[in-house]
C-alpha cells in the first residue's frame, strides 16, 4: 500500500474525513450528556481530583492536602487541576462543572490531535479505524486510569491522565513535523513540545513517561540520514521539559519521580494480570498483523512504543516496580494506530473491508482463506469488548441508564450520591476530620471535609498504612479508651457511617446530626459518650 492512495483527494477521502468528523462530535456528544452522572459510582477516580480541584480553589497557593488534614502537598495539584481551579475562581462555576467541561473538552481535544497527528504522516485515511479501536478494543473495559473504552469516557475523561495523553501527541506531532524544518520553525517546536511534554509529566506521571517514550522513538521513524538532527531534537525537548517540570511551584518533581512508591500499595499484581491478559490482550496481539507494514515511518514507530511499553510493563511486573507497570494501557492509542494501518490496507471502507472478507472465505486460495479468517478472528475480538461496553452504557446508572430508562418506563437505579453527601455534610466546615470506612468515606473530600483513611493514597503523604490499620482498628476494637486514642490522634470530628455497610452495628442514634438516604453522620464525642454508656 502506497503512502499517497490514503490521502489521494478523491470521493473516499472525503468521506473518510466526514465519517471521522461525525466519529468526534457523536462521542463529544456522548460524554457531554452522560458525565455529569460520574457521581453515581462511588468509588470512580473522579472523586479525588474534584477534591483536588475544589481544594484548590478554595485556597490556590497554600491548599494543604486534599484528602487528609495535613500540610503536605498532593501529587494531584498538577497543571491540569491547578488551571480548572483558576477558571473556577474566575468564573464562579463549581469544580464539579469545570470538570465536566474539560471531560467534554478532553474528548473533542483528544481525537481532533488524534486526526492532525495521522495527518502529519499522511495518513489520515486510517483514522476513523484506528479511533474506533481506540474505544472499543479491549478485552474488557479497564475502568482504570489511561482507559479510552467508551464506557470509560464519561467518567475517565475527566481525568487528568487524558489531558496528558492528548497533549503528548500534541507533542509528537509538533516535533515530526519539523524533522527538517529550518532553525526558527524547529526552535519554536521544540519549545513548544517541552512545555507540553512537562504539563503531561506533571498532570499524569504514567502519561508523561509514555510522551517521552514516544518522543525518543521518533529518532526510528525518520530517514536514516536524518536521525541526528532528531536526536538533537529528542535531546533538546528532554532537557527543557525536564527543567520545566522541576520548577513547578505545587509540588517538588524529583520528590515524585524518586520517592513514594511503596510496593505494599502502589504495585498490584492483580491489576497487571488483568492489563496484560484481559485488557490490553485484543489490541497489542492485532498490532501483530501490521508488522508486514513496518517499512511505514507511522507503523514503524507505533510498533516501536508499543513493543517497549510491553518490555517495560514485564520488566516492571517482574521487579515489582509501580513505574512503569501501566504503561502498556497508556499506549493503547499507539498501539490502535498500526491496527488501523492494517484495517485500511486489508480494504478500504466497510464496503471494501466485507468485500475482500467474503470474497476471501469463498475463495479455494489457502492463503485468502487464512486473510479472511485473520479478518474474522479480528471481528470477534472487536466485539468481544465492545458488546459487554454497549450493555453496560444503557444498564450502569452511572452511565447513559438515567437518559434511556425515563423513554422506557423503567427505573434508573441511581444511588444519589452526590445528593446524599451534599446533604448528611452540608453541616460540617471545611478541613473537619470525618473518620469512615474507605469506601464510604471516599467522597467525603468533595464536600469540603478530610477522611482518616482513603481509598487511593497520597504520593507524599506519610503513615498511610497506620492510617488504614488504625480505622480498621477503631471499628474492630472493643476498648472505648483506644478509640478515644484515634479520634484524639486524628482529630476526629464526625464518624460516617452507612447502614447498608457491616459497620451500621456502630450507629448510635443519640450521636446522629445528620442522616440522608442510607449515609448516618454522627458527632464523635457524642458517639464516644454513648459506646461508654452501652
Amino acid at each position: 500500500m502506497k503512502t499517497s492512495s490514503h490521502d489521494s483527494p478523491c470521493r473516499g477521502a472525503r468521506f473518510g474525513w466526514f465519517a471521522y468528523v461525525a466519529f468526534c462530535l457523536v462521542l463529544t456528544i456522548y460524554v457531554a450528556c452522560i458525565t455529569p452522572f460520574r457521581s453515581e459510582m462511588l468509588l470512580a477516580d473522579a472523586w479525588e481530583h474534584h477534591a483536588a480541584v475544589l481544594t484548590l480553589s478554595d485556597n490556590l497557593w497554600t491548599p494543604g492536602n486534599p484528602t487528609y488534614a495535613t500540610a503536605e502537598p498532593s501529587i494531584r495539584y498538577s497543571p491540569y487541576s491547578v488551571g480548572l481551579a483558576i477558571l473556577c475562581r474566575q468564573t464562579g462555576i463549581t469544580p464539579y462543572t469545570a470538570l465536566s467541561i474539560a471531560a467534554v473538552l478532553n474528548t473533542l481535544g483528544f481525537f481532533t490531535v488524534f486526526w492532525w497527528f495521522l495527518r502529519g504522516f499522511a495518513m489520515t485515511s486510517i483514522s476513523l479505524a484506528a479511533g474506533i479501536c481506540v474505544v472499543l478494543l479491549y478485552g474488557e473495559a479497564p475502568g482504570y486510569a489511561n482507559s479510552f473504552a467508551l464506557s470509560d469516557l464519561p467518567w475517565h475523561m475527566v481525568n487528568p491522565s487524558a489531558f496528558s495523553l492528548l497533549l503528548n501527541f500534541l507533542c509528537w506531532r509538533l516535533l515530526w513535523r519539523v524533522r527538517s524544518s529550518n532553525i526558527t520553525a524547529t526552535v519554536i517546536a521544540v519549545v513548544v513540545a517541552a512545555v507540553s511534554l512537562a504539563i503531561s509529566v506533571l498532570s499524569h506521571g504514567m502519561t508523561g513517561v509514555l510522551g517521552a517514550i514516544g518522543v525518543i522513538l521518533l529518532i526510528l521513524a525518520v530517514d536514516a540520514s536524518s536521525r541526528s538532527r532528531m536526536a538533537v531534537i529528542v535531546i533538546s525537548v528532554g532537557v527543557l521539559s525536564f527543567g520545566l517540570s522541576i520548577v513547578w511551584p505545587w509540588y517538588r518533581f524529583i520528590d515524585a519521580a524518586t520517592g513514594g512508591h511503596d510496593p505494599w500499595y502502589w504495585f498490584n499484581p492483580t491489576i497487571l494480570q488483568r492489563m496484560f491478559f484481559l485488557w490490553c490482550a485484543p489490541v497489542y496481539l492485532s498490532t501483530l498483523l501490521a508488522l508486514p507494514y513496518r517499512s511505514e515511518p507511522l507503523v514503524r514507530w507505533s510498533l516501536a512504543v508499543s513493543g517497549v511499553v510491553i518490555v517495560l510493563g514485564i520488566v516492571s511486573w517482574l521487579a515489582q516496580s509501580a513505574s512503569l507497570a501501566r504503561l502498556p494501557l497508556a499506549a493503547t492509542p499507539v498501539a490502535c494506530i498500526a491496527v488501523g494501518y492494517w484495517v485500511v490496507s486489508v480494504g478500504q471502507g466497510l464496503r471494501g473491508w466485507s468485500t475482500e472478507m467474503l470474497g476471501g472465505l469463498l475463495s479455494r486460495s489457502a492463503s485468502r482463506n487464512a486473510q479472511s479468517l485473520t479478518q474474522v478472528l479480528f471481528i470477534v475480538a472487536l466485539l468481544y469488548g465492545a458488546l459487554p461496553q454497549f450493555h453496560a452504557i444503557v444498564s450502569e446508572p452511572y452511565l447513559a441508564r438515567p437518559l434511556i430508562a425515563p423513554l422506557l418506563k423503567r427505573e434508573d437505579k441511581q444511588p444519589r450520591i452526590w445528593t446524599s453527601y451534599q446533604t448528611a455534610l452540608a453541616g460540617i466546615e471545611p478541613g473537619d476530620v470525618v473518620l469512615s470506612d474507605m469506601e464510604t468515606g471516599w467522597p467525603v473530600p468533595s464536600f469540603g471535609g478530610r477522611i482518616v483513611a482513603a481509598n487511593h493514597l497520597e504520593l507524599f503523604s506519610p503513615g498511610q498504612r497506620e492510617r488504614l490499620e488504625d480505622t480498621e482498628r477503631f471499628f474492630e476494637t472493643k476498648s472505648p479508651w483506644e478509640q478515644q486514642d484515634l479520634i484524639d490522634h486524628y482529630a476526629v470530628r464526625y464518624i460516617l457511617v452507612s447502614r447498608h455497610s457491616p459497620l451500621a452495628l456502630h450507629i448510635q442514634d443519640e450521636a446522629i446530626v445528620a442522616e440522608s438516604n442510607a449515609l448516618v453522620l454522627m458527632d464523635a464525642q457524642k458517639w464516644l459518650s454513648a459506646q461508654s454508656d452501652r
